[in-house]
């Protein structure tokens, strides 16, 4: 979705509001919002048209004759529009409260430790920037007591003595006849590396944007240890978006979910902008972070049972040219549970909006496409493509519902299955009881009973 409008011009020639305008709109996900008598300054209307706007395509907004529309989707967060605040708070994963319990989750964790003496304190409210902000400044924390990682950058210099390689061409046009120093080429341990980077340009904004004084000046102190090592503003933009993560650097993956939360959260400018603490735009998208959760959820349900979890899976070359074979497209569902024997590929797609009695034909439509891409042809009671959706209404019980895809001959196409998750209960449950109330039931198949 991307931000839309229908202007009309204003008699009053001013910069000024003349409309009779809340202080605050509460709003939810997915909602639609009249705001009767209420228009925008110009410069209201050029920050929702540029920067704002193109951040995170977070909020449709139209001004009508009755008034400012405003329609959300799957961000939540805040946007300041002069005396107005627009709130947009994460009601279908159970509210404000539930979400730092879920950034921790796709984090990979059940909980911080905090170092002692340090502590922040949680801010009261929904001010998800600060949200965000206190478990960066623990992850880094953490990071900093354990000591920062060095990566391997390659040098070249002359020495005293050999290290590395020789270059000799160099040598030979350089120094020829003299062995005092030798050129050479070596690899060296440095700490400016994207991993520090990445949490050191979260700290940055932290700084910078925070609410809680407190929080403003943890986030400064650590960073500053972090600048004694690497330089945050020499990130690539690319490791806003993912980095490879192995046995060396998986240990900064908390620190890295929370950094990247906060940067996108601000946009670049988080980074490189000016020092303030009001913050003008700070968006989650909820798609993406609801995606994250299924897949640790997934994963840790799933590590005891023999099932591989891959997130983001490829499939290339699904659609091809008929008559040329070429590849017109790939697919990629959010994750593809393989099988303990390795016979059945299970698509999965997770979809942050509201679920009432059926999902949107083109959910729908996914699946099956899904479902025949990975169909391994085995007679089993698994389904051949699953949907996850969250459910905002209260219980704590998972809802299960299967459906046929009917073929005009009278034959069962695909078989999807439709999950609904009680997000706030889910958050208490340990992995065991997870895969008894989540995974069991679709992935037991009937073929194992026998």
């Amino acid at each position: 979705m991307t931000a839309s409008h229908a202007s009309i011009s204003s008699s009053d020639p001013s910069d000024d509001a003349s409309d009779e305008r809340p202080e605050l709109v509460e709003m939810g996900e997915w909602e639609t919002r009249l705001l009767e008598g209420v228009t925008l300054t110009d410069a209201e209307r050029a920050r929702l048209e540029g920067r704002e706007a193109r951040r995170a395509d977070a909020l449709d907004w139209a001004e009508l004759r009755e008034g400012l529309r405003l329609e959300t989707n799957a961000h939540v967060g805040l946007l300041r529009l002069g005396s107005m605040t627009v709130r947009v708070a994460p009601r279908l994963a159970g509210g404000a409260r539930q979400l730092p319990a879920m950034i921790d989750e796709c984090a990979g964790l059940d909980a911080l430790d905090r170092a002692p003496g340090r502590d922040v304190d949680v801010p009261e409210g929904d001010h998800l920037l600060d949200l965000v902000g206190v478990r960066l400044v623990e992850a880094c924390r953490q990071l900093l007591r354990r000591g920062l990682a060095d990566g391997y950058v390659e040098r070249e210099d002359e020495l005293g003595v050999l290290r590395g390689r020789l270059k000799p061409r160099e040598q030979y046009l350089e120094r020829f006849g003299a062995f005092d120093r030798v050129h050479c080429r070596f690899d060296d341990r440095d700490p400016d590396t994207w991993e520090n980077r990445l949490a050191a340009a979260g700290l940055r904004a932290c700084e910078r944007h925070a609410r809680e004084a407190n929080l403003r000046d943890e986030a400064r102190r650590l960073g500053r240890r972090f600048e004694g090592e690497c330089r945050p503003e020499a990130l690539d933009p690319a490791y806003l978006e993912g980095g490879t993560y192995h046995r060396h650097n998986a240990h900064y993956r908390p620190a890295h979910t929370y950094a990247r939360l906060m940067l996108r959260g601000l946009g670049l400018d988080g980074l490189k902008g000016p020092d303030t603490h009001r913050v003008d735009a700070f968006w989650i998208d909820m798609n993406r972070l609801f995606e994250q959760f299924v897949e640790q959820m997934t994963r840790d349900a799933l590590a005891d049972e023999g099932w591989h979890v891959e997130a983001q899976a490829t499939e290339s070359g699904a659609i091809v040219d008929a008559r040329t074979g070429e590849s017109r497209r790939d697919v990629r569902p959010d994750l593809v549970l393989t099988s303990p024997d390795h016979h059945t590929r299970l698509p999965v797609d997770a979809k942050y909006k509201p679920f009432e009695t059926q999902p949107p034909m083109a959910d729908l439509r996914q699946a099956a496409l899904y479902a025949q891409v990975f169909d391994t042809s085995q007679e089993t009671s698994r389904p051949d493509a699953i949907l996850v959706y969250p459910r905002a209404q209260p219980g704590d019980d998972v809802e299960l519902d299967r459906l046929t895809v009917r073929r005009s001959d009278g034959q069962s196409g695909a078989d999807i299955a439709i999950l609904t998750l009680p997000v706030s209960e889910l958050l208490t449950w340990d992995d065991a009881q997870r895969w008894q109330q989540v995974w069991a039931p679709l992935l037991h198949s009937s073929e194992e009973e026998r």
